[in-house]
């Protein structure tokens, strides 16, 4: 397993995500559509995950994307080095930061 992988999957670790996209409404509708970027910035050069939502776990109640207020909680999956994880996320959406980590899925 990669130095990476095993870095992501302890502890917490810093997170922001889809700071591409401009308007928190195109990011409310990914959200819907269940894809998401998110980043852990402090990695070497920072890594950037593509992550397919799991909507029955992903809560965004708490947010107001229109006013860019609140938070959200997000999990899905994707794979890292070779390696399957899944993306645990609480952000900011006034921010688009948060904290978060991997766990390795067997």
């Amino acid at each position: 397993m990669s130095e990476l992988v095993n870095k992501l999957s302890t502890g917490i670790h810093d997170i922001e995500f889809e700071t591409r996209v401009e308007n928190l409404t195109d990011v409310e509708k990914r959200l819907e559509n269940g894809f998401i970027y998110v980043k852990f910035p402090k990695t070497s050069g920072g890594t950037e995950l593509g992550i397919n939502i799991d909507t029955s776990a992903t809560k965004t109640a708490n947010a107001d994307f229109k006013n860019s207020k609140g938070t959200i909680h997000i999990e899905g999956m994707c794979t890292l080095d070779y390696v399957k994880v899944r993306c645990i996320a609480d952000i900011d959406i006034s921010t688009r930061q948060g904290k978060g980590c991997l766990q390795i899925i067997n």
